[in-house]
């Protein structure tokens, strides 16, 4: 599977809170990361052109995401059984009550800043079709470009990955991991606030975005079923912990949830100049 961070060609990451039938929902569509309803409104990760910002989310509350962090974790995966869900028998998970939790191993991804200022339209094409697939392989490296040569377009793979837009992970669905816990967090208590994104990245795989300035932290991990009580009663108790130092919503993803982890970028032309992402025609 394949992972790419559009910050680094241009593009803007955000929060956006929204109610069911919003009337511009539809013009956003495509730059959705990923969607997600709560009991009373719905919350959304958008990836829009830097250049496009004020015209596509004039008419949203929205929150810019400055750093999205990954981790997987499969230290406690034990490799000697032959069944997923025994395999992560002896995995505890992280104690979400604790505000002292540090890990080191984690990949940091800046979400302001572009890798350079500008990108050919040979470099756009193969980006487009790039985000087509989660998969990359050997095979597919001709699809990626009707009018470049196979060394051309590794070349410009290898500055991509070189330089921090995609990156290669397992698939770890039948790993014994099925529950997904989605969550938004604003923690004014800074302590529990480090400590928890800390706590959220020792899961076997998880993802979250943040803004420090908001105190913002949204996102989602994988764990095994046979923890998810425990760790639903863990963020309950956190509320009744922190009280108004923190607002605290989770869900638990519906099975069939499909989890991108980029946004089509053959479905609309943009061009990239002065390091922003804008639109063409």
């Amino acid at each position: 599977m394949m992972i790419m961070n559009a910050a680094k060609f241009g593009f803007f990451y955000a929060m956006i809170e929204y109610q069911d039938k919003h009337p511009d929902i539809e013009l956003i569509k495509n730059y959705i990361h990923l969607d997600l309803a709560f009991k009373n409104h719905r919350v959304a990760i958008v990836c829009v052109p830097y250049g496009n910002v004020s015209e596509l989310l004039k008419n949203f509350d929205f929150i810019q995401l400055t750093e999205w962090k990954w981790n997987f974790n499969f230290h406690e995966f034990s490799h000697d059984k032959n069944d997923t869900f025994n395999g992560w028998g002896n995995y505890k998970g992280p104690d979400l009550l604790s505000k002292s939790t540090r890990i080191d191993e984690y990949v940091h991804w800046d979400l302001e800043t572009s890798y350079k200022d500008e990108f050919s339209l040979n470099e756009i094409e193969i980006l487009k079709n790039l985000s087509k697939s989660n998969t990359l392989s050997l095979r597919s490296l001709d699809l990626l470009s009707d009018k470049q040569s196979s060394g051309g377009i590794r070349h410009h793979l290898a500055n991509f990955a070189e330089n921090g837009i995609f990156q290669l992970y397992p698939h770890v669905a039948h790993l014994g991991l099925k529950d997904i816990i989605f969550v938004k967090i604003y923690c004014k208590d800074m302590e529990f606030y480090k400590s928890l994104q800390h706590n959220f990245l020792s899961f076997p795989e998880s993802h979250i975005f943040t803004n420090d300035k908001e105190n913002l932290i949204i996102g989602y991990f994988h764990l095994p079923s046979n923890l998810t009580n425990i760790v639903t009663d863990q963020l309950n108790l956190l509320t009744l912990l922190l009280g108004n130092n923190i607002e605290l919503e989770y869900e638990l993803l519906p099975k069939d949830k499909m989890l991108r982890k980029f946004i089509e970028l053959s479905k609309f032309n943009f061009a990239v100049r002065h390091g922003s992402a804008f639109t063409v025609d």
